[in-house]
């Protein structure tokens, strides 16, 4: 993938023509849907996009599945290291010292105020940031994505190992340890094949 002249990147994210777009001051992560799943990252001082495969955690909420995305992780073994999220909004939304300790009414309780109206937009933030991981992860069998999530991680690595690999999904319910291992092979081979999941599936 051809490079632009490096600009400013804004944060965010996008959905649109099955991707999901992430901007953070890391850089630019580019992720594809099921069940062509694919990632592309661009840092700020990078010339070139480089395919990656990232971290992703699957979780349930109230109002359906999300993944939170996290450092990438490159083609050859790697330390896992401790990277923030990527994407990710982050707020302190406590209440310093208000009502739920007991307290008195805060500056947060006044509409209209500027706490006020910081909340309210980091709210807004975060439901659109949620919608668009749900609307990214709606062509995943919902029995797929629950079986995943049991995983404490690698939840990407195992979902291109359902998607491209058949009778997979029977091995994740059937032998988890064994399908986590193959959703990795190149963790656990001294020389990682180039194409792992193609090495599988044949």
């Amino acid at each position: 993938m051809a490079a632009q002249p490096n600009r400013p990147i804004r944060r965010g994210t996008e959905f649109r023509d099955g991707k999901l777009y992430s901007f953070s001051r890391r850089g630019i992560l580019v992720v594809s849907q099921w069940p062509d799943m694919r990632a592309w990252r661009k840092t700020p001082k990078g010339h070139y996009w480089q395919h990656v495969r990232p971290e992703m955690s699957l979780e349930k909420t109230l109002d359906g599945w999300n993944c939170v995305w996290g450092h990438r992780e490159p083609r050859q073994r790697y330390r896992i290291g401790e990277d923030s999220v990527i994407g990710h909004l982050e707020c302190d939304l406590h209440d310093p010292g208000g009502l739920a300790e007991g307290g008195s009414f805060t500056e947060y309780d006044v509409a209209g105020s500027e706490s006020w109206e910081k909340r309210a937009r980091w709210q807004c933030a975060d439901e659109r940031y949620n919608r668009l991981q749900a609307e990214y992860l709606s062509p995943v069998p919902d029995e797929i994505l629950t079986a995943i999530s049991r995983f404490a991680n690698r939840h990407w690595h195992l979902l291109n190992l359902v998607a491209r690999c058949p009778g997979a999904f029977d091995l994740v319910r059937a032998s988890p340890a064994l399908a986590l291992a193959l959703s990795s092979l190149w963790v656990f081979r001294k020389n990682p094949p180039c194409q792992p999941l193609g090495g599988v599936n044949k």
